[in-house]
């Protein structure tokens, strides 16, 4: 399934892999998941995952994410939003969503303004997960 994945889910899956954020990752893992990305998101989640110590990411789960990512990326070219968003890594994953046709999924949704993702999907974990569960 071809979704959309903000850094932040991937972060919480790794932390707590008993969670929605750790099911979201389960399914990257065993190729169930297509992220679509453009470079600003690989990037975003090279240097989120790998070079934030605080975090305390063990480099072999990081790369084990970003090979899997890599894998099985569909990388889209981004369409410009409408409205201007300040945060130009969250515009990133909007204008990939908006480009793909998919859903955006991330654990917050407040960084995501209704009036900057217009009609786009945003999911949280959860939300994500039950949509999965009905369309089965």
């Amino acid at each position: 399934m071809r979704v959309v994945i903000d850094t932040n889910v991937l972060v919480s899956g790794l932390l707590t892999p008993s969670g929605a954020s750790g099911q979201m990752v389960e399914l990257l893992l065993a190729g169930r998941l297509e992220p679509c990305v453009d470079g600003r998101i690989l990037e975003d989640y090279r240097d989120v995952l790998l070079n934030r110590p605080r975090l305390a990411i063990p480099l072999a789960q990081a790369l084990l994410i970003l090979d899997a990512i890599a894998a099985n990326a569909d990388h889209v070219a981004p369409l410009p939003l409408p409205t201007r968003m300040a945060d130009p890594v969250a515009s990133a994953f909007l204008e990939v969503t908006l480009a793909a046709g998919v859903g955006l999924v991330t654990g917050s949704l407040r960084r995501y303004p209704r009036e900057a993702r217009g009609a786009i999907p945003v999911l949280s974990p959860q939300g994500f997960l039950d949509f999965v569960r009905a369309s089965l």
